[in-house]
């Protein structure tokens, strides 16, 4: 049996009774960019937003029937390829990935009259990977302290500052103000959301989601701050 394997929703390829026949190449996204013509100009004008295109990574598969090998029904199988969740790949195996599978996947016999089918799952992935295991959460006093991104790429961070009253959060040369934090507030930059528990904050914000940049990025709060806690989401580009 193959060495090669993927694990979707938490279940591994191996577990459900699939083979893996050939893994997705490792890629680099594409920038996103706007083309334009400039008249006199040669060439044309690229207009970048810095973000990144989806990477589509396909996925060839087996299902030998006929090898006694132990395998789930292929109803099983068929609700388990389907939907968002995390991609993970044994070539890569310390990065997992956004993905959604959206293609139809195509079950064909390997040869007519016997039971073995081939077929390819095609997971539309973030463009990013994010690092195995989750790393863990920087918890801070009052006085803050220094997030190091160890990643090739911007990480979306989780934020809570712990406090009351208004707040100002310092994250490298990024500025946000808080008013009238009452305990607690969360910024959770990937959702692009700030809250407290249950209810939604951003009225009291004032500034952009902060970002943690590649290398040292100093993190701390003026007002009244009693933590500060960071989850960092570390990730790399492709």
């Amino acid at each position: 049996m193959s060495d090669m394997s993927f694990t979707w929703k938490g279940k591994s390829s191996a577990e459900m009774g699939v083979v893996v026949r050939r893994l997705p190449p490792q890629s680099i996204p594409q920038r996103r960019s706007e083309e334009h013509t400039v008249p006199g100009r040669s060439g044309f004008l690229h207009i970048e937003d810095g973000a990144y295109e989806e990477v589509i990574k396909p996925i060839e598969c087996y299902l030998p029937y006929e090898q006694g090998t132990p395998i789930k029904p292929l109803s099983e199988i068929r609700a388990w390829l389907t939907g968002t969740d995390w991609l993970m790949v044994s070539n890569v195996p310390y990065r997992k990935y956004k993905a959604t599978i959206l293609s139809a996947v195509q079950f064909d016999a390997w040869v007519p009259g016997f039971g073995d089918l081939i077929f390819a799952v095609y997971f539309n992935a973030y463009p990013y990977g994010y690092h195995v295991p989750t790393p863990a959460n920087y918890v801070w006093g009052s006085g803050g302290g220094n997030a190091n991104n160890p990643g090739t790429a911007e990480s979306e961070p989780t934020i809570t500052i712990s406090g009351n009253g208004n707040i100002t959060l310092m994250v490298g040369q990024q500025i946000v103000t808080l008013d009238g934090v009452v305990g607690s507030i969360t910024l959770n930059s990937e959702l692009k959301e700030a809250y407290s528990g249950n209810t939604l904050e951003n009225r009291k914000m004032t500034g952009e989601f902060p970002l943690l940049y590649p290398g040292g990025n100093p993190v701390s709060a003026s007002g009244s701050v009693t933590g500060i806690t960071v989850a960092p989401n570390w990730r790399d580009i492709g």
